[in-house]
Parts: C-alpha cells; sequence; structure tokens
C-alpha cells in the first residue's frame, strides 16, 4: 500500500449460538491505520449482516485488518473481500 490509496474492507457477520446476553456487540473490527480505538462494532444477530469499512492510507506499508473479541462469543465471518 501506498499513501494516499483508500482500502474497502467488507463482509458479512453473524452471531453463533455462544453469545451472552448482555453482549449485543462482542465483535470489534479494526484495522492499523486507525487502530481499535476507531473500530467498527456491529450489533450482531443471527442472520447475516453486512459491514464495510472505508479507510484512507495516510503512510506507505503493510495494511492488517483485525477481528477482535471482547467477550465470550461464536461469530460467523463470510465473503471477507
Amino acid at each position: 500500500m501506498t499513501a494516499g490509496d483508500v482500502m474497502l474492507v467488507r463482509g458479512k457477520v453473524r452471531r453463533g449460538l455462544a453469545v451472552t446476553a448482555g453482549s449485543r456487540r462482542p465483535l470489534m473490527i479494526h484495522d492499523s491505520e486507525l487502530g481499535p480505538e476507531l473500530a467498527l462494532r456491529p450489533e450482531l444477530r443471527s442472520d447475516w449482516i453486512p459491514f464495510e469499512m472505508i479507510r484512507p492510507i495516510a503512510k506507505d506499508g503493510q495494511f492488517r485488518v483485525s477481528f477482535s473479541l471482547t467477550g465470550q462469543a461464536e461469530i460467523h465471518l463470510d465473503d471477507i473481500e
């Protein structure tokens, strides 16, 4: 990646059977440009919901996307591009 590029990350997510009752947003989707402070935190349901992140690249280097759980949960990811 070079500075000035724009990255589009999209996919689908749904909750699995093991999600605690008090945690509707146990998944964080974040990247190496903006970090977990500006993570996408979709509200999970049993049906597939799409997500999309558009990120401008500030400096040359590697762009990484991370999926983190903030609690006990089963998450299904699909169609990540």
